[in-house]
């Protein structure tokens, strides 16, 4: 027999243990196998939870940002932005530095 412990954020890792353990501060609060744990309405089933809502809402998030053609052409024009606003930097940066030399 071998025991393993694995220390994990992303509840998808444990799910299939034996056992989970969870801890808070330190302590041991709740102890079972994923069903178990989320059967109960403990610290694990809120974990569960959360992890749940924050993916679905990263994924629409994700899918409303592929699928919209808005949402694609602002994103194209935003990066269009950035690239002009880096070469306006520049430009001033040159500007400035030709100022400098023209006056030495």
């Amino acid at each position: 027999m071998c025991s393993v412990v694995i220390i994990a954020h992303r509840l998808s890792t444990i799910k299939d243990a034996d056992e989970i353990l969870v801890l808070n501060k330190g302590e041991i609060v709740e102890r079972g196998n994923h069903d178990f744990l989320v059967s109960q309405d403990g610290p694990y089933k809120k974990l569960v939870n959360r992890q749940l809502v924050k993916e679905k809402l990263a994924k629409d998030i994700e899918a409303e940002t592929t699928e919209d053609p808005f949402f694609r052409r602002k994103s194209m024009y935003s990066k269009e932005n950035e690239k002009d606003a880096d070469l306006q930097k520049f430009l001033v940066k040159k500007n400035q530095t030709e100022k400098l030399t023209m006056k030495k």
